[in-house]
């Protein structure tokens, strides 16, 4: 017979992949610690640990799904906040390869708010839940076995400098894009997993502004990213993207560049690399820098296939950036950090299915259902990654002829959807992941449309 709940479980990281996996870990251990290197401000204030924390982010559709499932009232809790619920396909003005994006009346909605807002909510909800304990300062070291074969807690060093270990039945690795956990492997005799890059060489700087009382574009949003091939000015490798954030008249301006070029961080290279690029030409004239352009290139895709790994140890799993990180230019980490907080939830709940009193076998099974959640994102992200390398001549990975050809289509439905809403809508909803992607190749009256039209789409999206 089992128990109701595992002892103890750590989660490494406070991030938003931290705070989630404590947020599933309470309801099935007694005692839960959530460990960050990092202070933990008490308002949304940008933090050390979180560099990339003023830029743009996005919260997919289905990211807001989870966090209204385990954190109930999210979404009004967040507009309460001063967050913006905004309609996806008529207020966002979305430029593509093809042009704009039509804009017509669907019930697809986005949460636009800022990073520190976003953990602020998440984290302070985290924190109300009697079994969950955060210490901020305390950065884990490595981790604890005593055999070699089973994770029993991590080692850490504490606010006061002071090395110690802390017991636990599960250890999840949140930490991100700069976890140690292939280090801590190699120290306990495992064969680190293979590491995947895809790198477009994007960087992108960006800037929080106020906006002239009265000011309204007719728009809540505009991204645009940059369109490559189809032109040959300096839309081929640079973008901007503008949307509201927290308050009234706060928005925030992210400048792109892609293929190695570098949006500037002063404030006077920042317009002049705005005007360049044309899509914001109306809003330049009433807006006010509210602090100084940050600019961050650590963009690209990094997948660790520890779902691989020939032998693990039991009782450590690793899910977010740590995992797979991905190119943030396409808004999918937060909401995949989610995710994998829903996968390891299912795998508890599995775990007890079976029958077993303790946690043998979790940590492949995890693994291995997080790399078949991660499977579309990935190919999203790489997909436009490696047509950014080809264009500006610097591919190093080769791309699988699989996936290039699913890109390819790809490209042409996007073509496509510029002509047909209901077809925009749906693939909306498959790149926010709340629609299952299988009838992209599944139709096959969409694909003898895009097939007989070939030629056609794939010059409006110059492939």
């Amino acid at each position: 017979m089992t128990r109701e709940r595992y002892g103890s479980a750590v989660a490494v990281g406070g991030g938003i992949g931290g705070s989630m996996a404590a947020r599933v870990l309470s309801d099935h251990f007694e005692r839960v610690t959530v460990l960050e290197e990092d202070v933990f401000p008490d308002s949304a204030e940008q933090r050390r640990g979180v560099p990339q924390g003023n830029h743009i982010h996005g919260l997919l559709s289905r990211g807001r799904s989870v966090l209204d499932t385990y954190y109930p009232g999210f979404t009004e809790e967040a507009v309460g906040r001063t967050a913006h619920l905004v309609k996806q396909t008529s207020e966002i003005r979305d430029h593509r390869r093809y042009g704009w994006a039509p804009r017509f009346e669907s019930p697809l909605r986005v949460l636009l708010l800022s990073r520190p807002l976003l953990e602020l909510i998440i984290r302070s909800r985290t924190m109300q839940i009697s079994n969950v304990t955060y210490r901020g300062s305390h950065k884990v070291l490595d981790l604890v076995s005593e055999d070699g074969e089973t994770v029993t807690g991590v080692r850490y060093r504490n606010a006061a400098g002071e090395n110690a270990e802390m017991r636990a039945d599960l250890v999840v690795d949140a930490s991100g894009r700069r976890s140690d956990a292939s280090k801590w492997l190699k120290n306990l005799g495992y064969e680190p997993p293979e590491t995947v890059t895809v790198d477009g060489r994007w960087s992108y700087s960006s800037c929080f502004v106020r906006t002239s009382p009265g000011w309204d574009p007719g728009w809540k949003a505009t991204t645009a990213h940059p369109i490559g091939s189809v032109t040959e000015g300096p839309r081929r490798f640079r973008g901007a993207s503008m949307l509201r954030q927290d308050g009234e008249r706060r928005w925030i301006i992210t400048l792109w560049g892609s293929g190695g070029e570098r949006p500037p961080g002063d404030p006077a290279g920042f317009f002049d690399y705005l005007r360049s690029v044309g899509y914001l030409d109306e809003a330049i004239p009433h807006v006010e820098l509210l602090n100084e352009p940050a600019a961050w290139s650590a963009t690209a895709n990094r997948l660790r296939r520890f779902e691989l790994m020939k032998s693990r140890p039991e009782n450590f799993v690793l899910l977010g950036d740590a995992v797979a990180a991905f190119n943030p230019v396409y808004g999918q980490g937060m909401t995949m950090a989610m995710v994998g907080a829903v996968d390891l939830e299912t795998e508890l709940v599995e775990q007890r299915k079976r029958g077993a009193d303790g946690l043998h076998g979790l940590a492949g099974r995890f693994q291995s259902r997080l790399a078949e959640s991660s499977q579309l994102p990935w190919k999203l992200s790489t997909g436009g990654d490696f047509r950014v390398a080809r264009l500006a001549g610097f591919a190093e990975t080769p791309q699988d002829p699989k996936d290039a050809a699913l890109q390819a289509y790809m490209d042409r439905i996007d073509a496509l959807s510029s002509e047909d809403d209901e077809l925009k809508l749906k693939l909306l909803e498959t790149l926010h992941l709340v629609r299952d992607p299988g009838w992209l190749t599944d139709d096959e009256d969409l694909r003898q449309r895009v097939t007989a039209d070939w030629d056609r789409l794939g010059k409006m999206v110059g492939v």
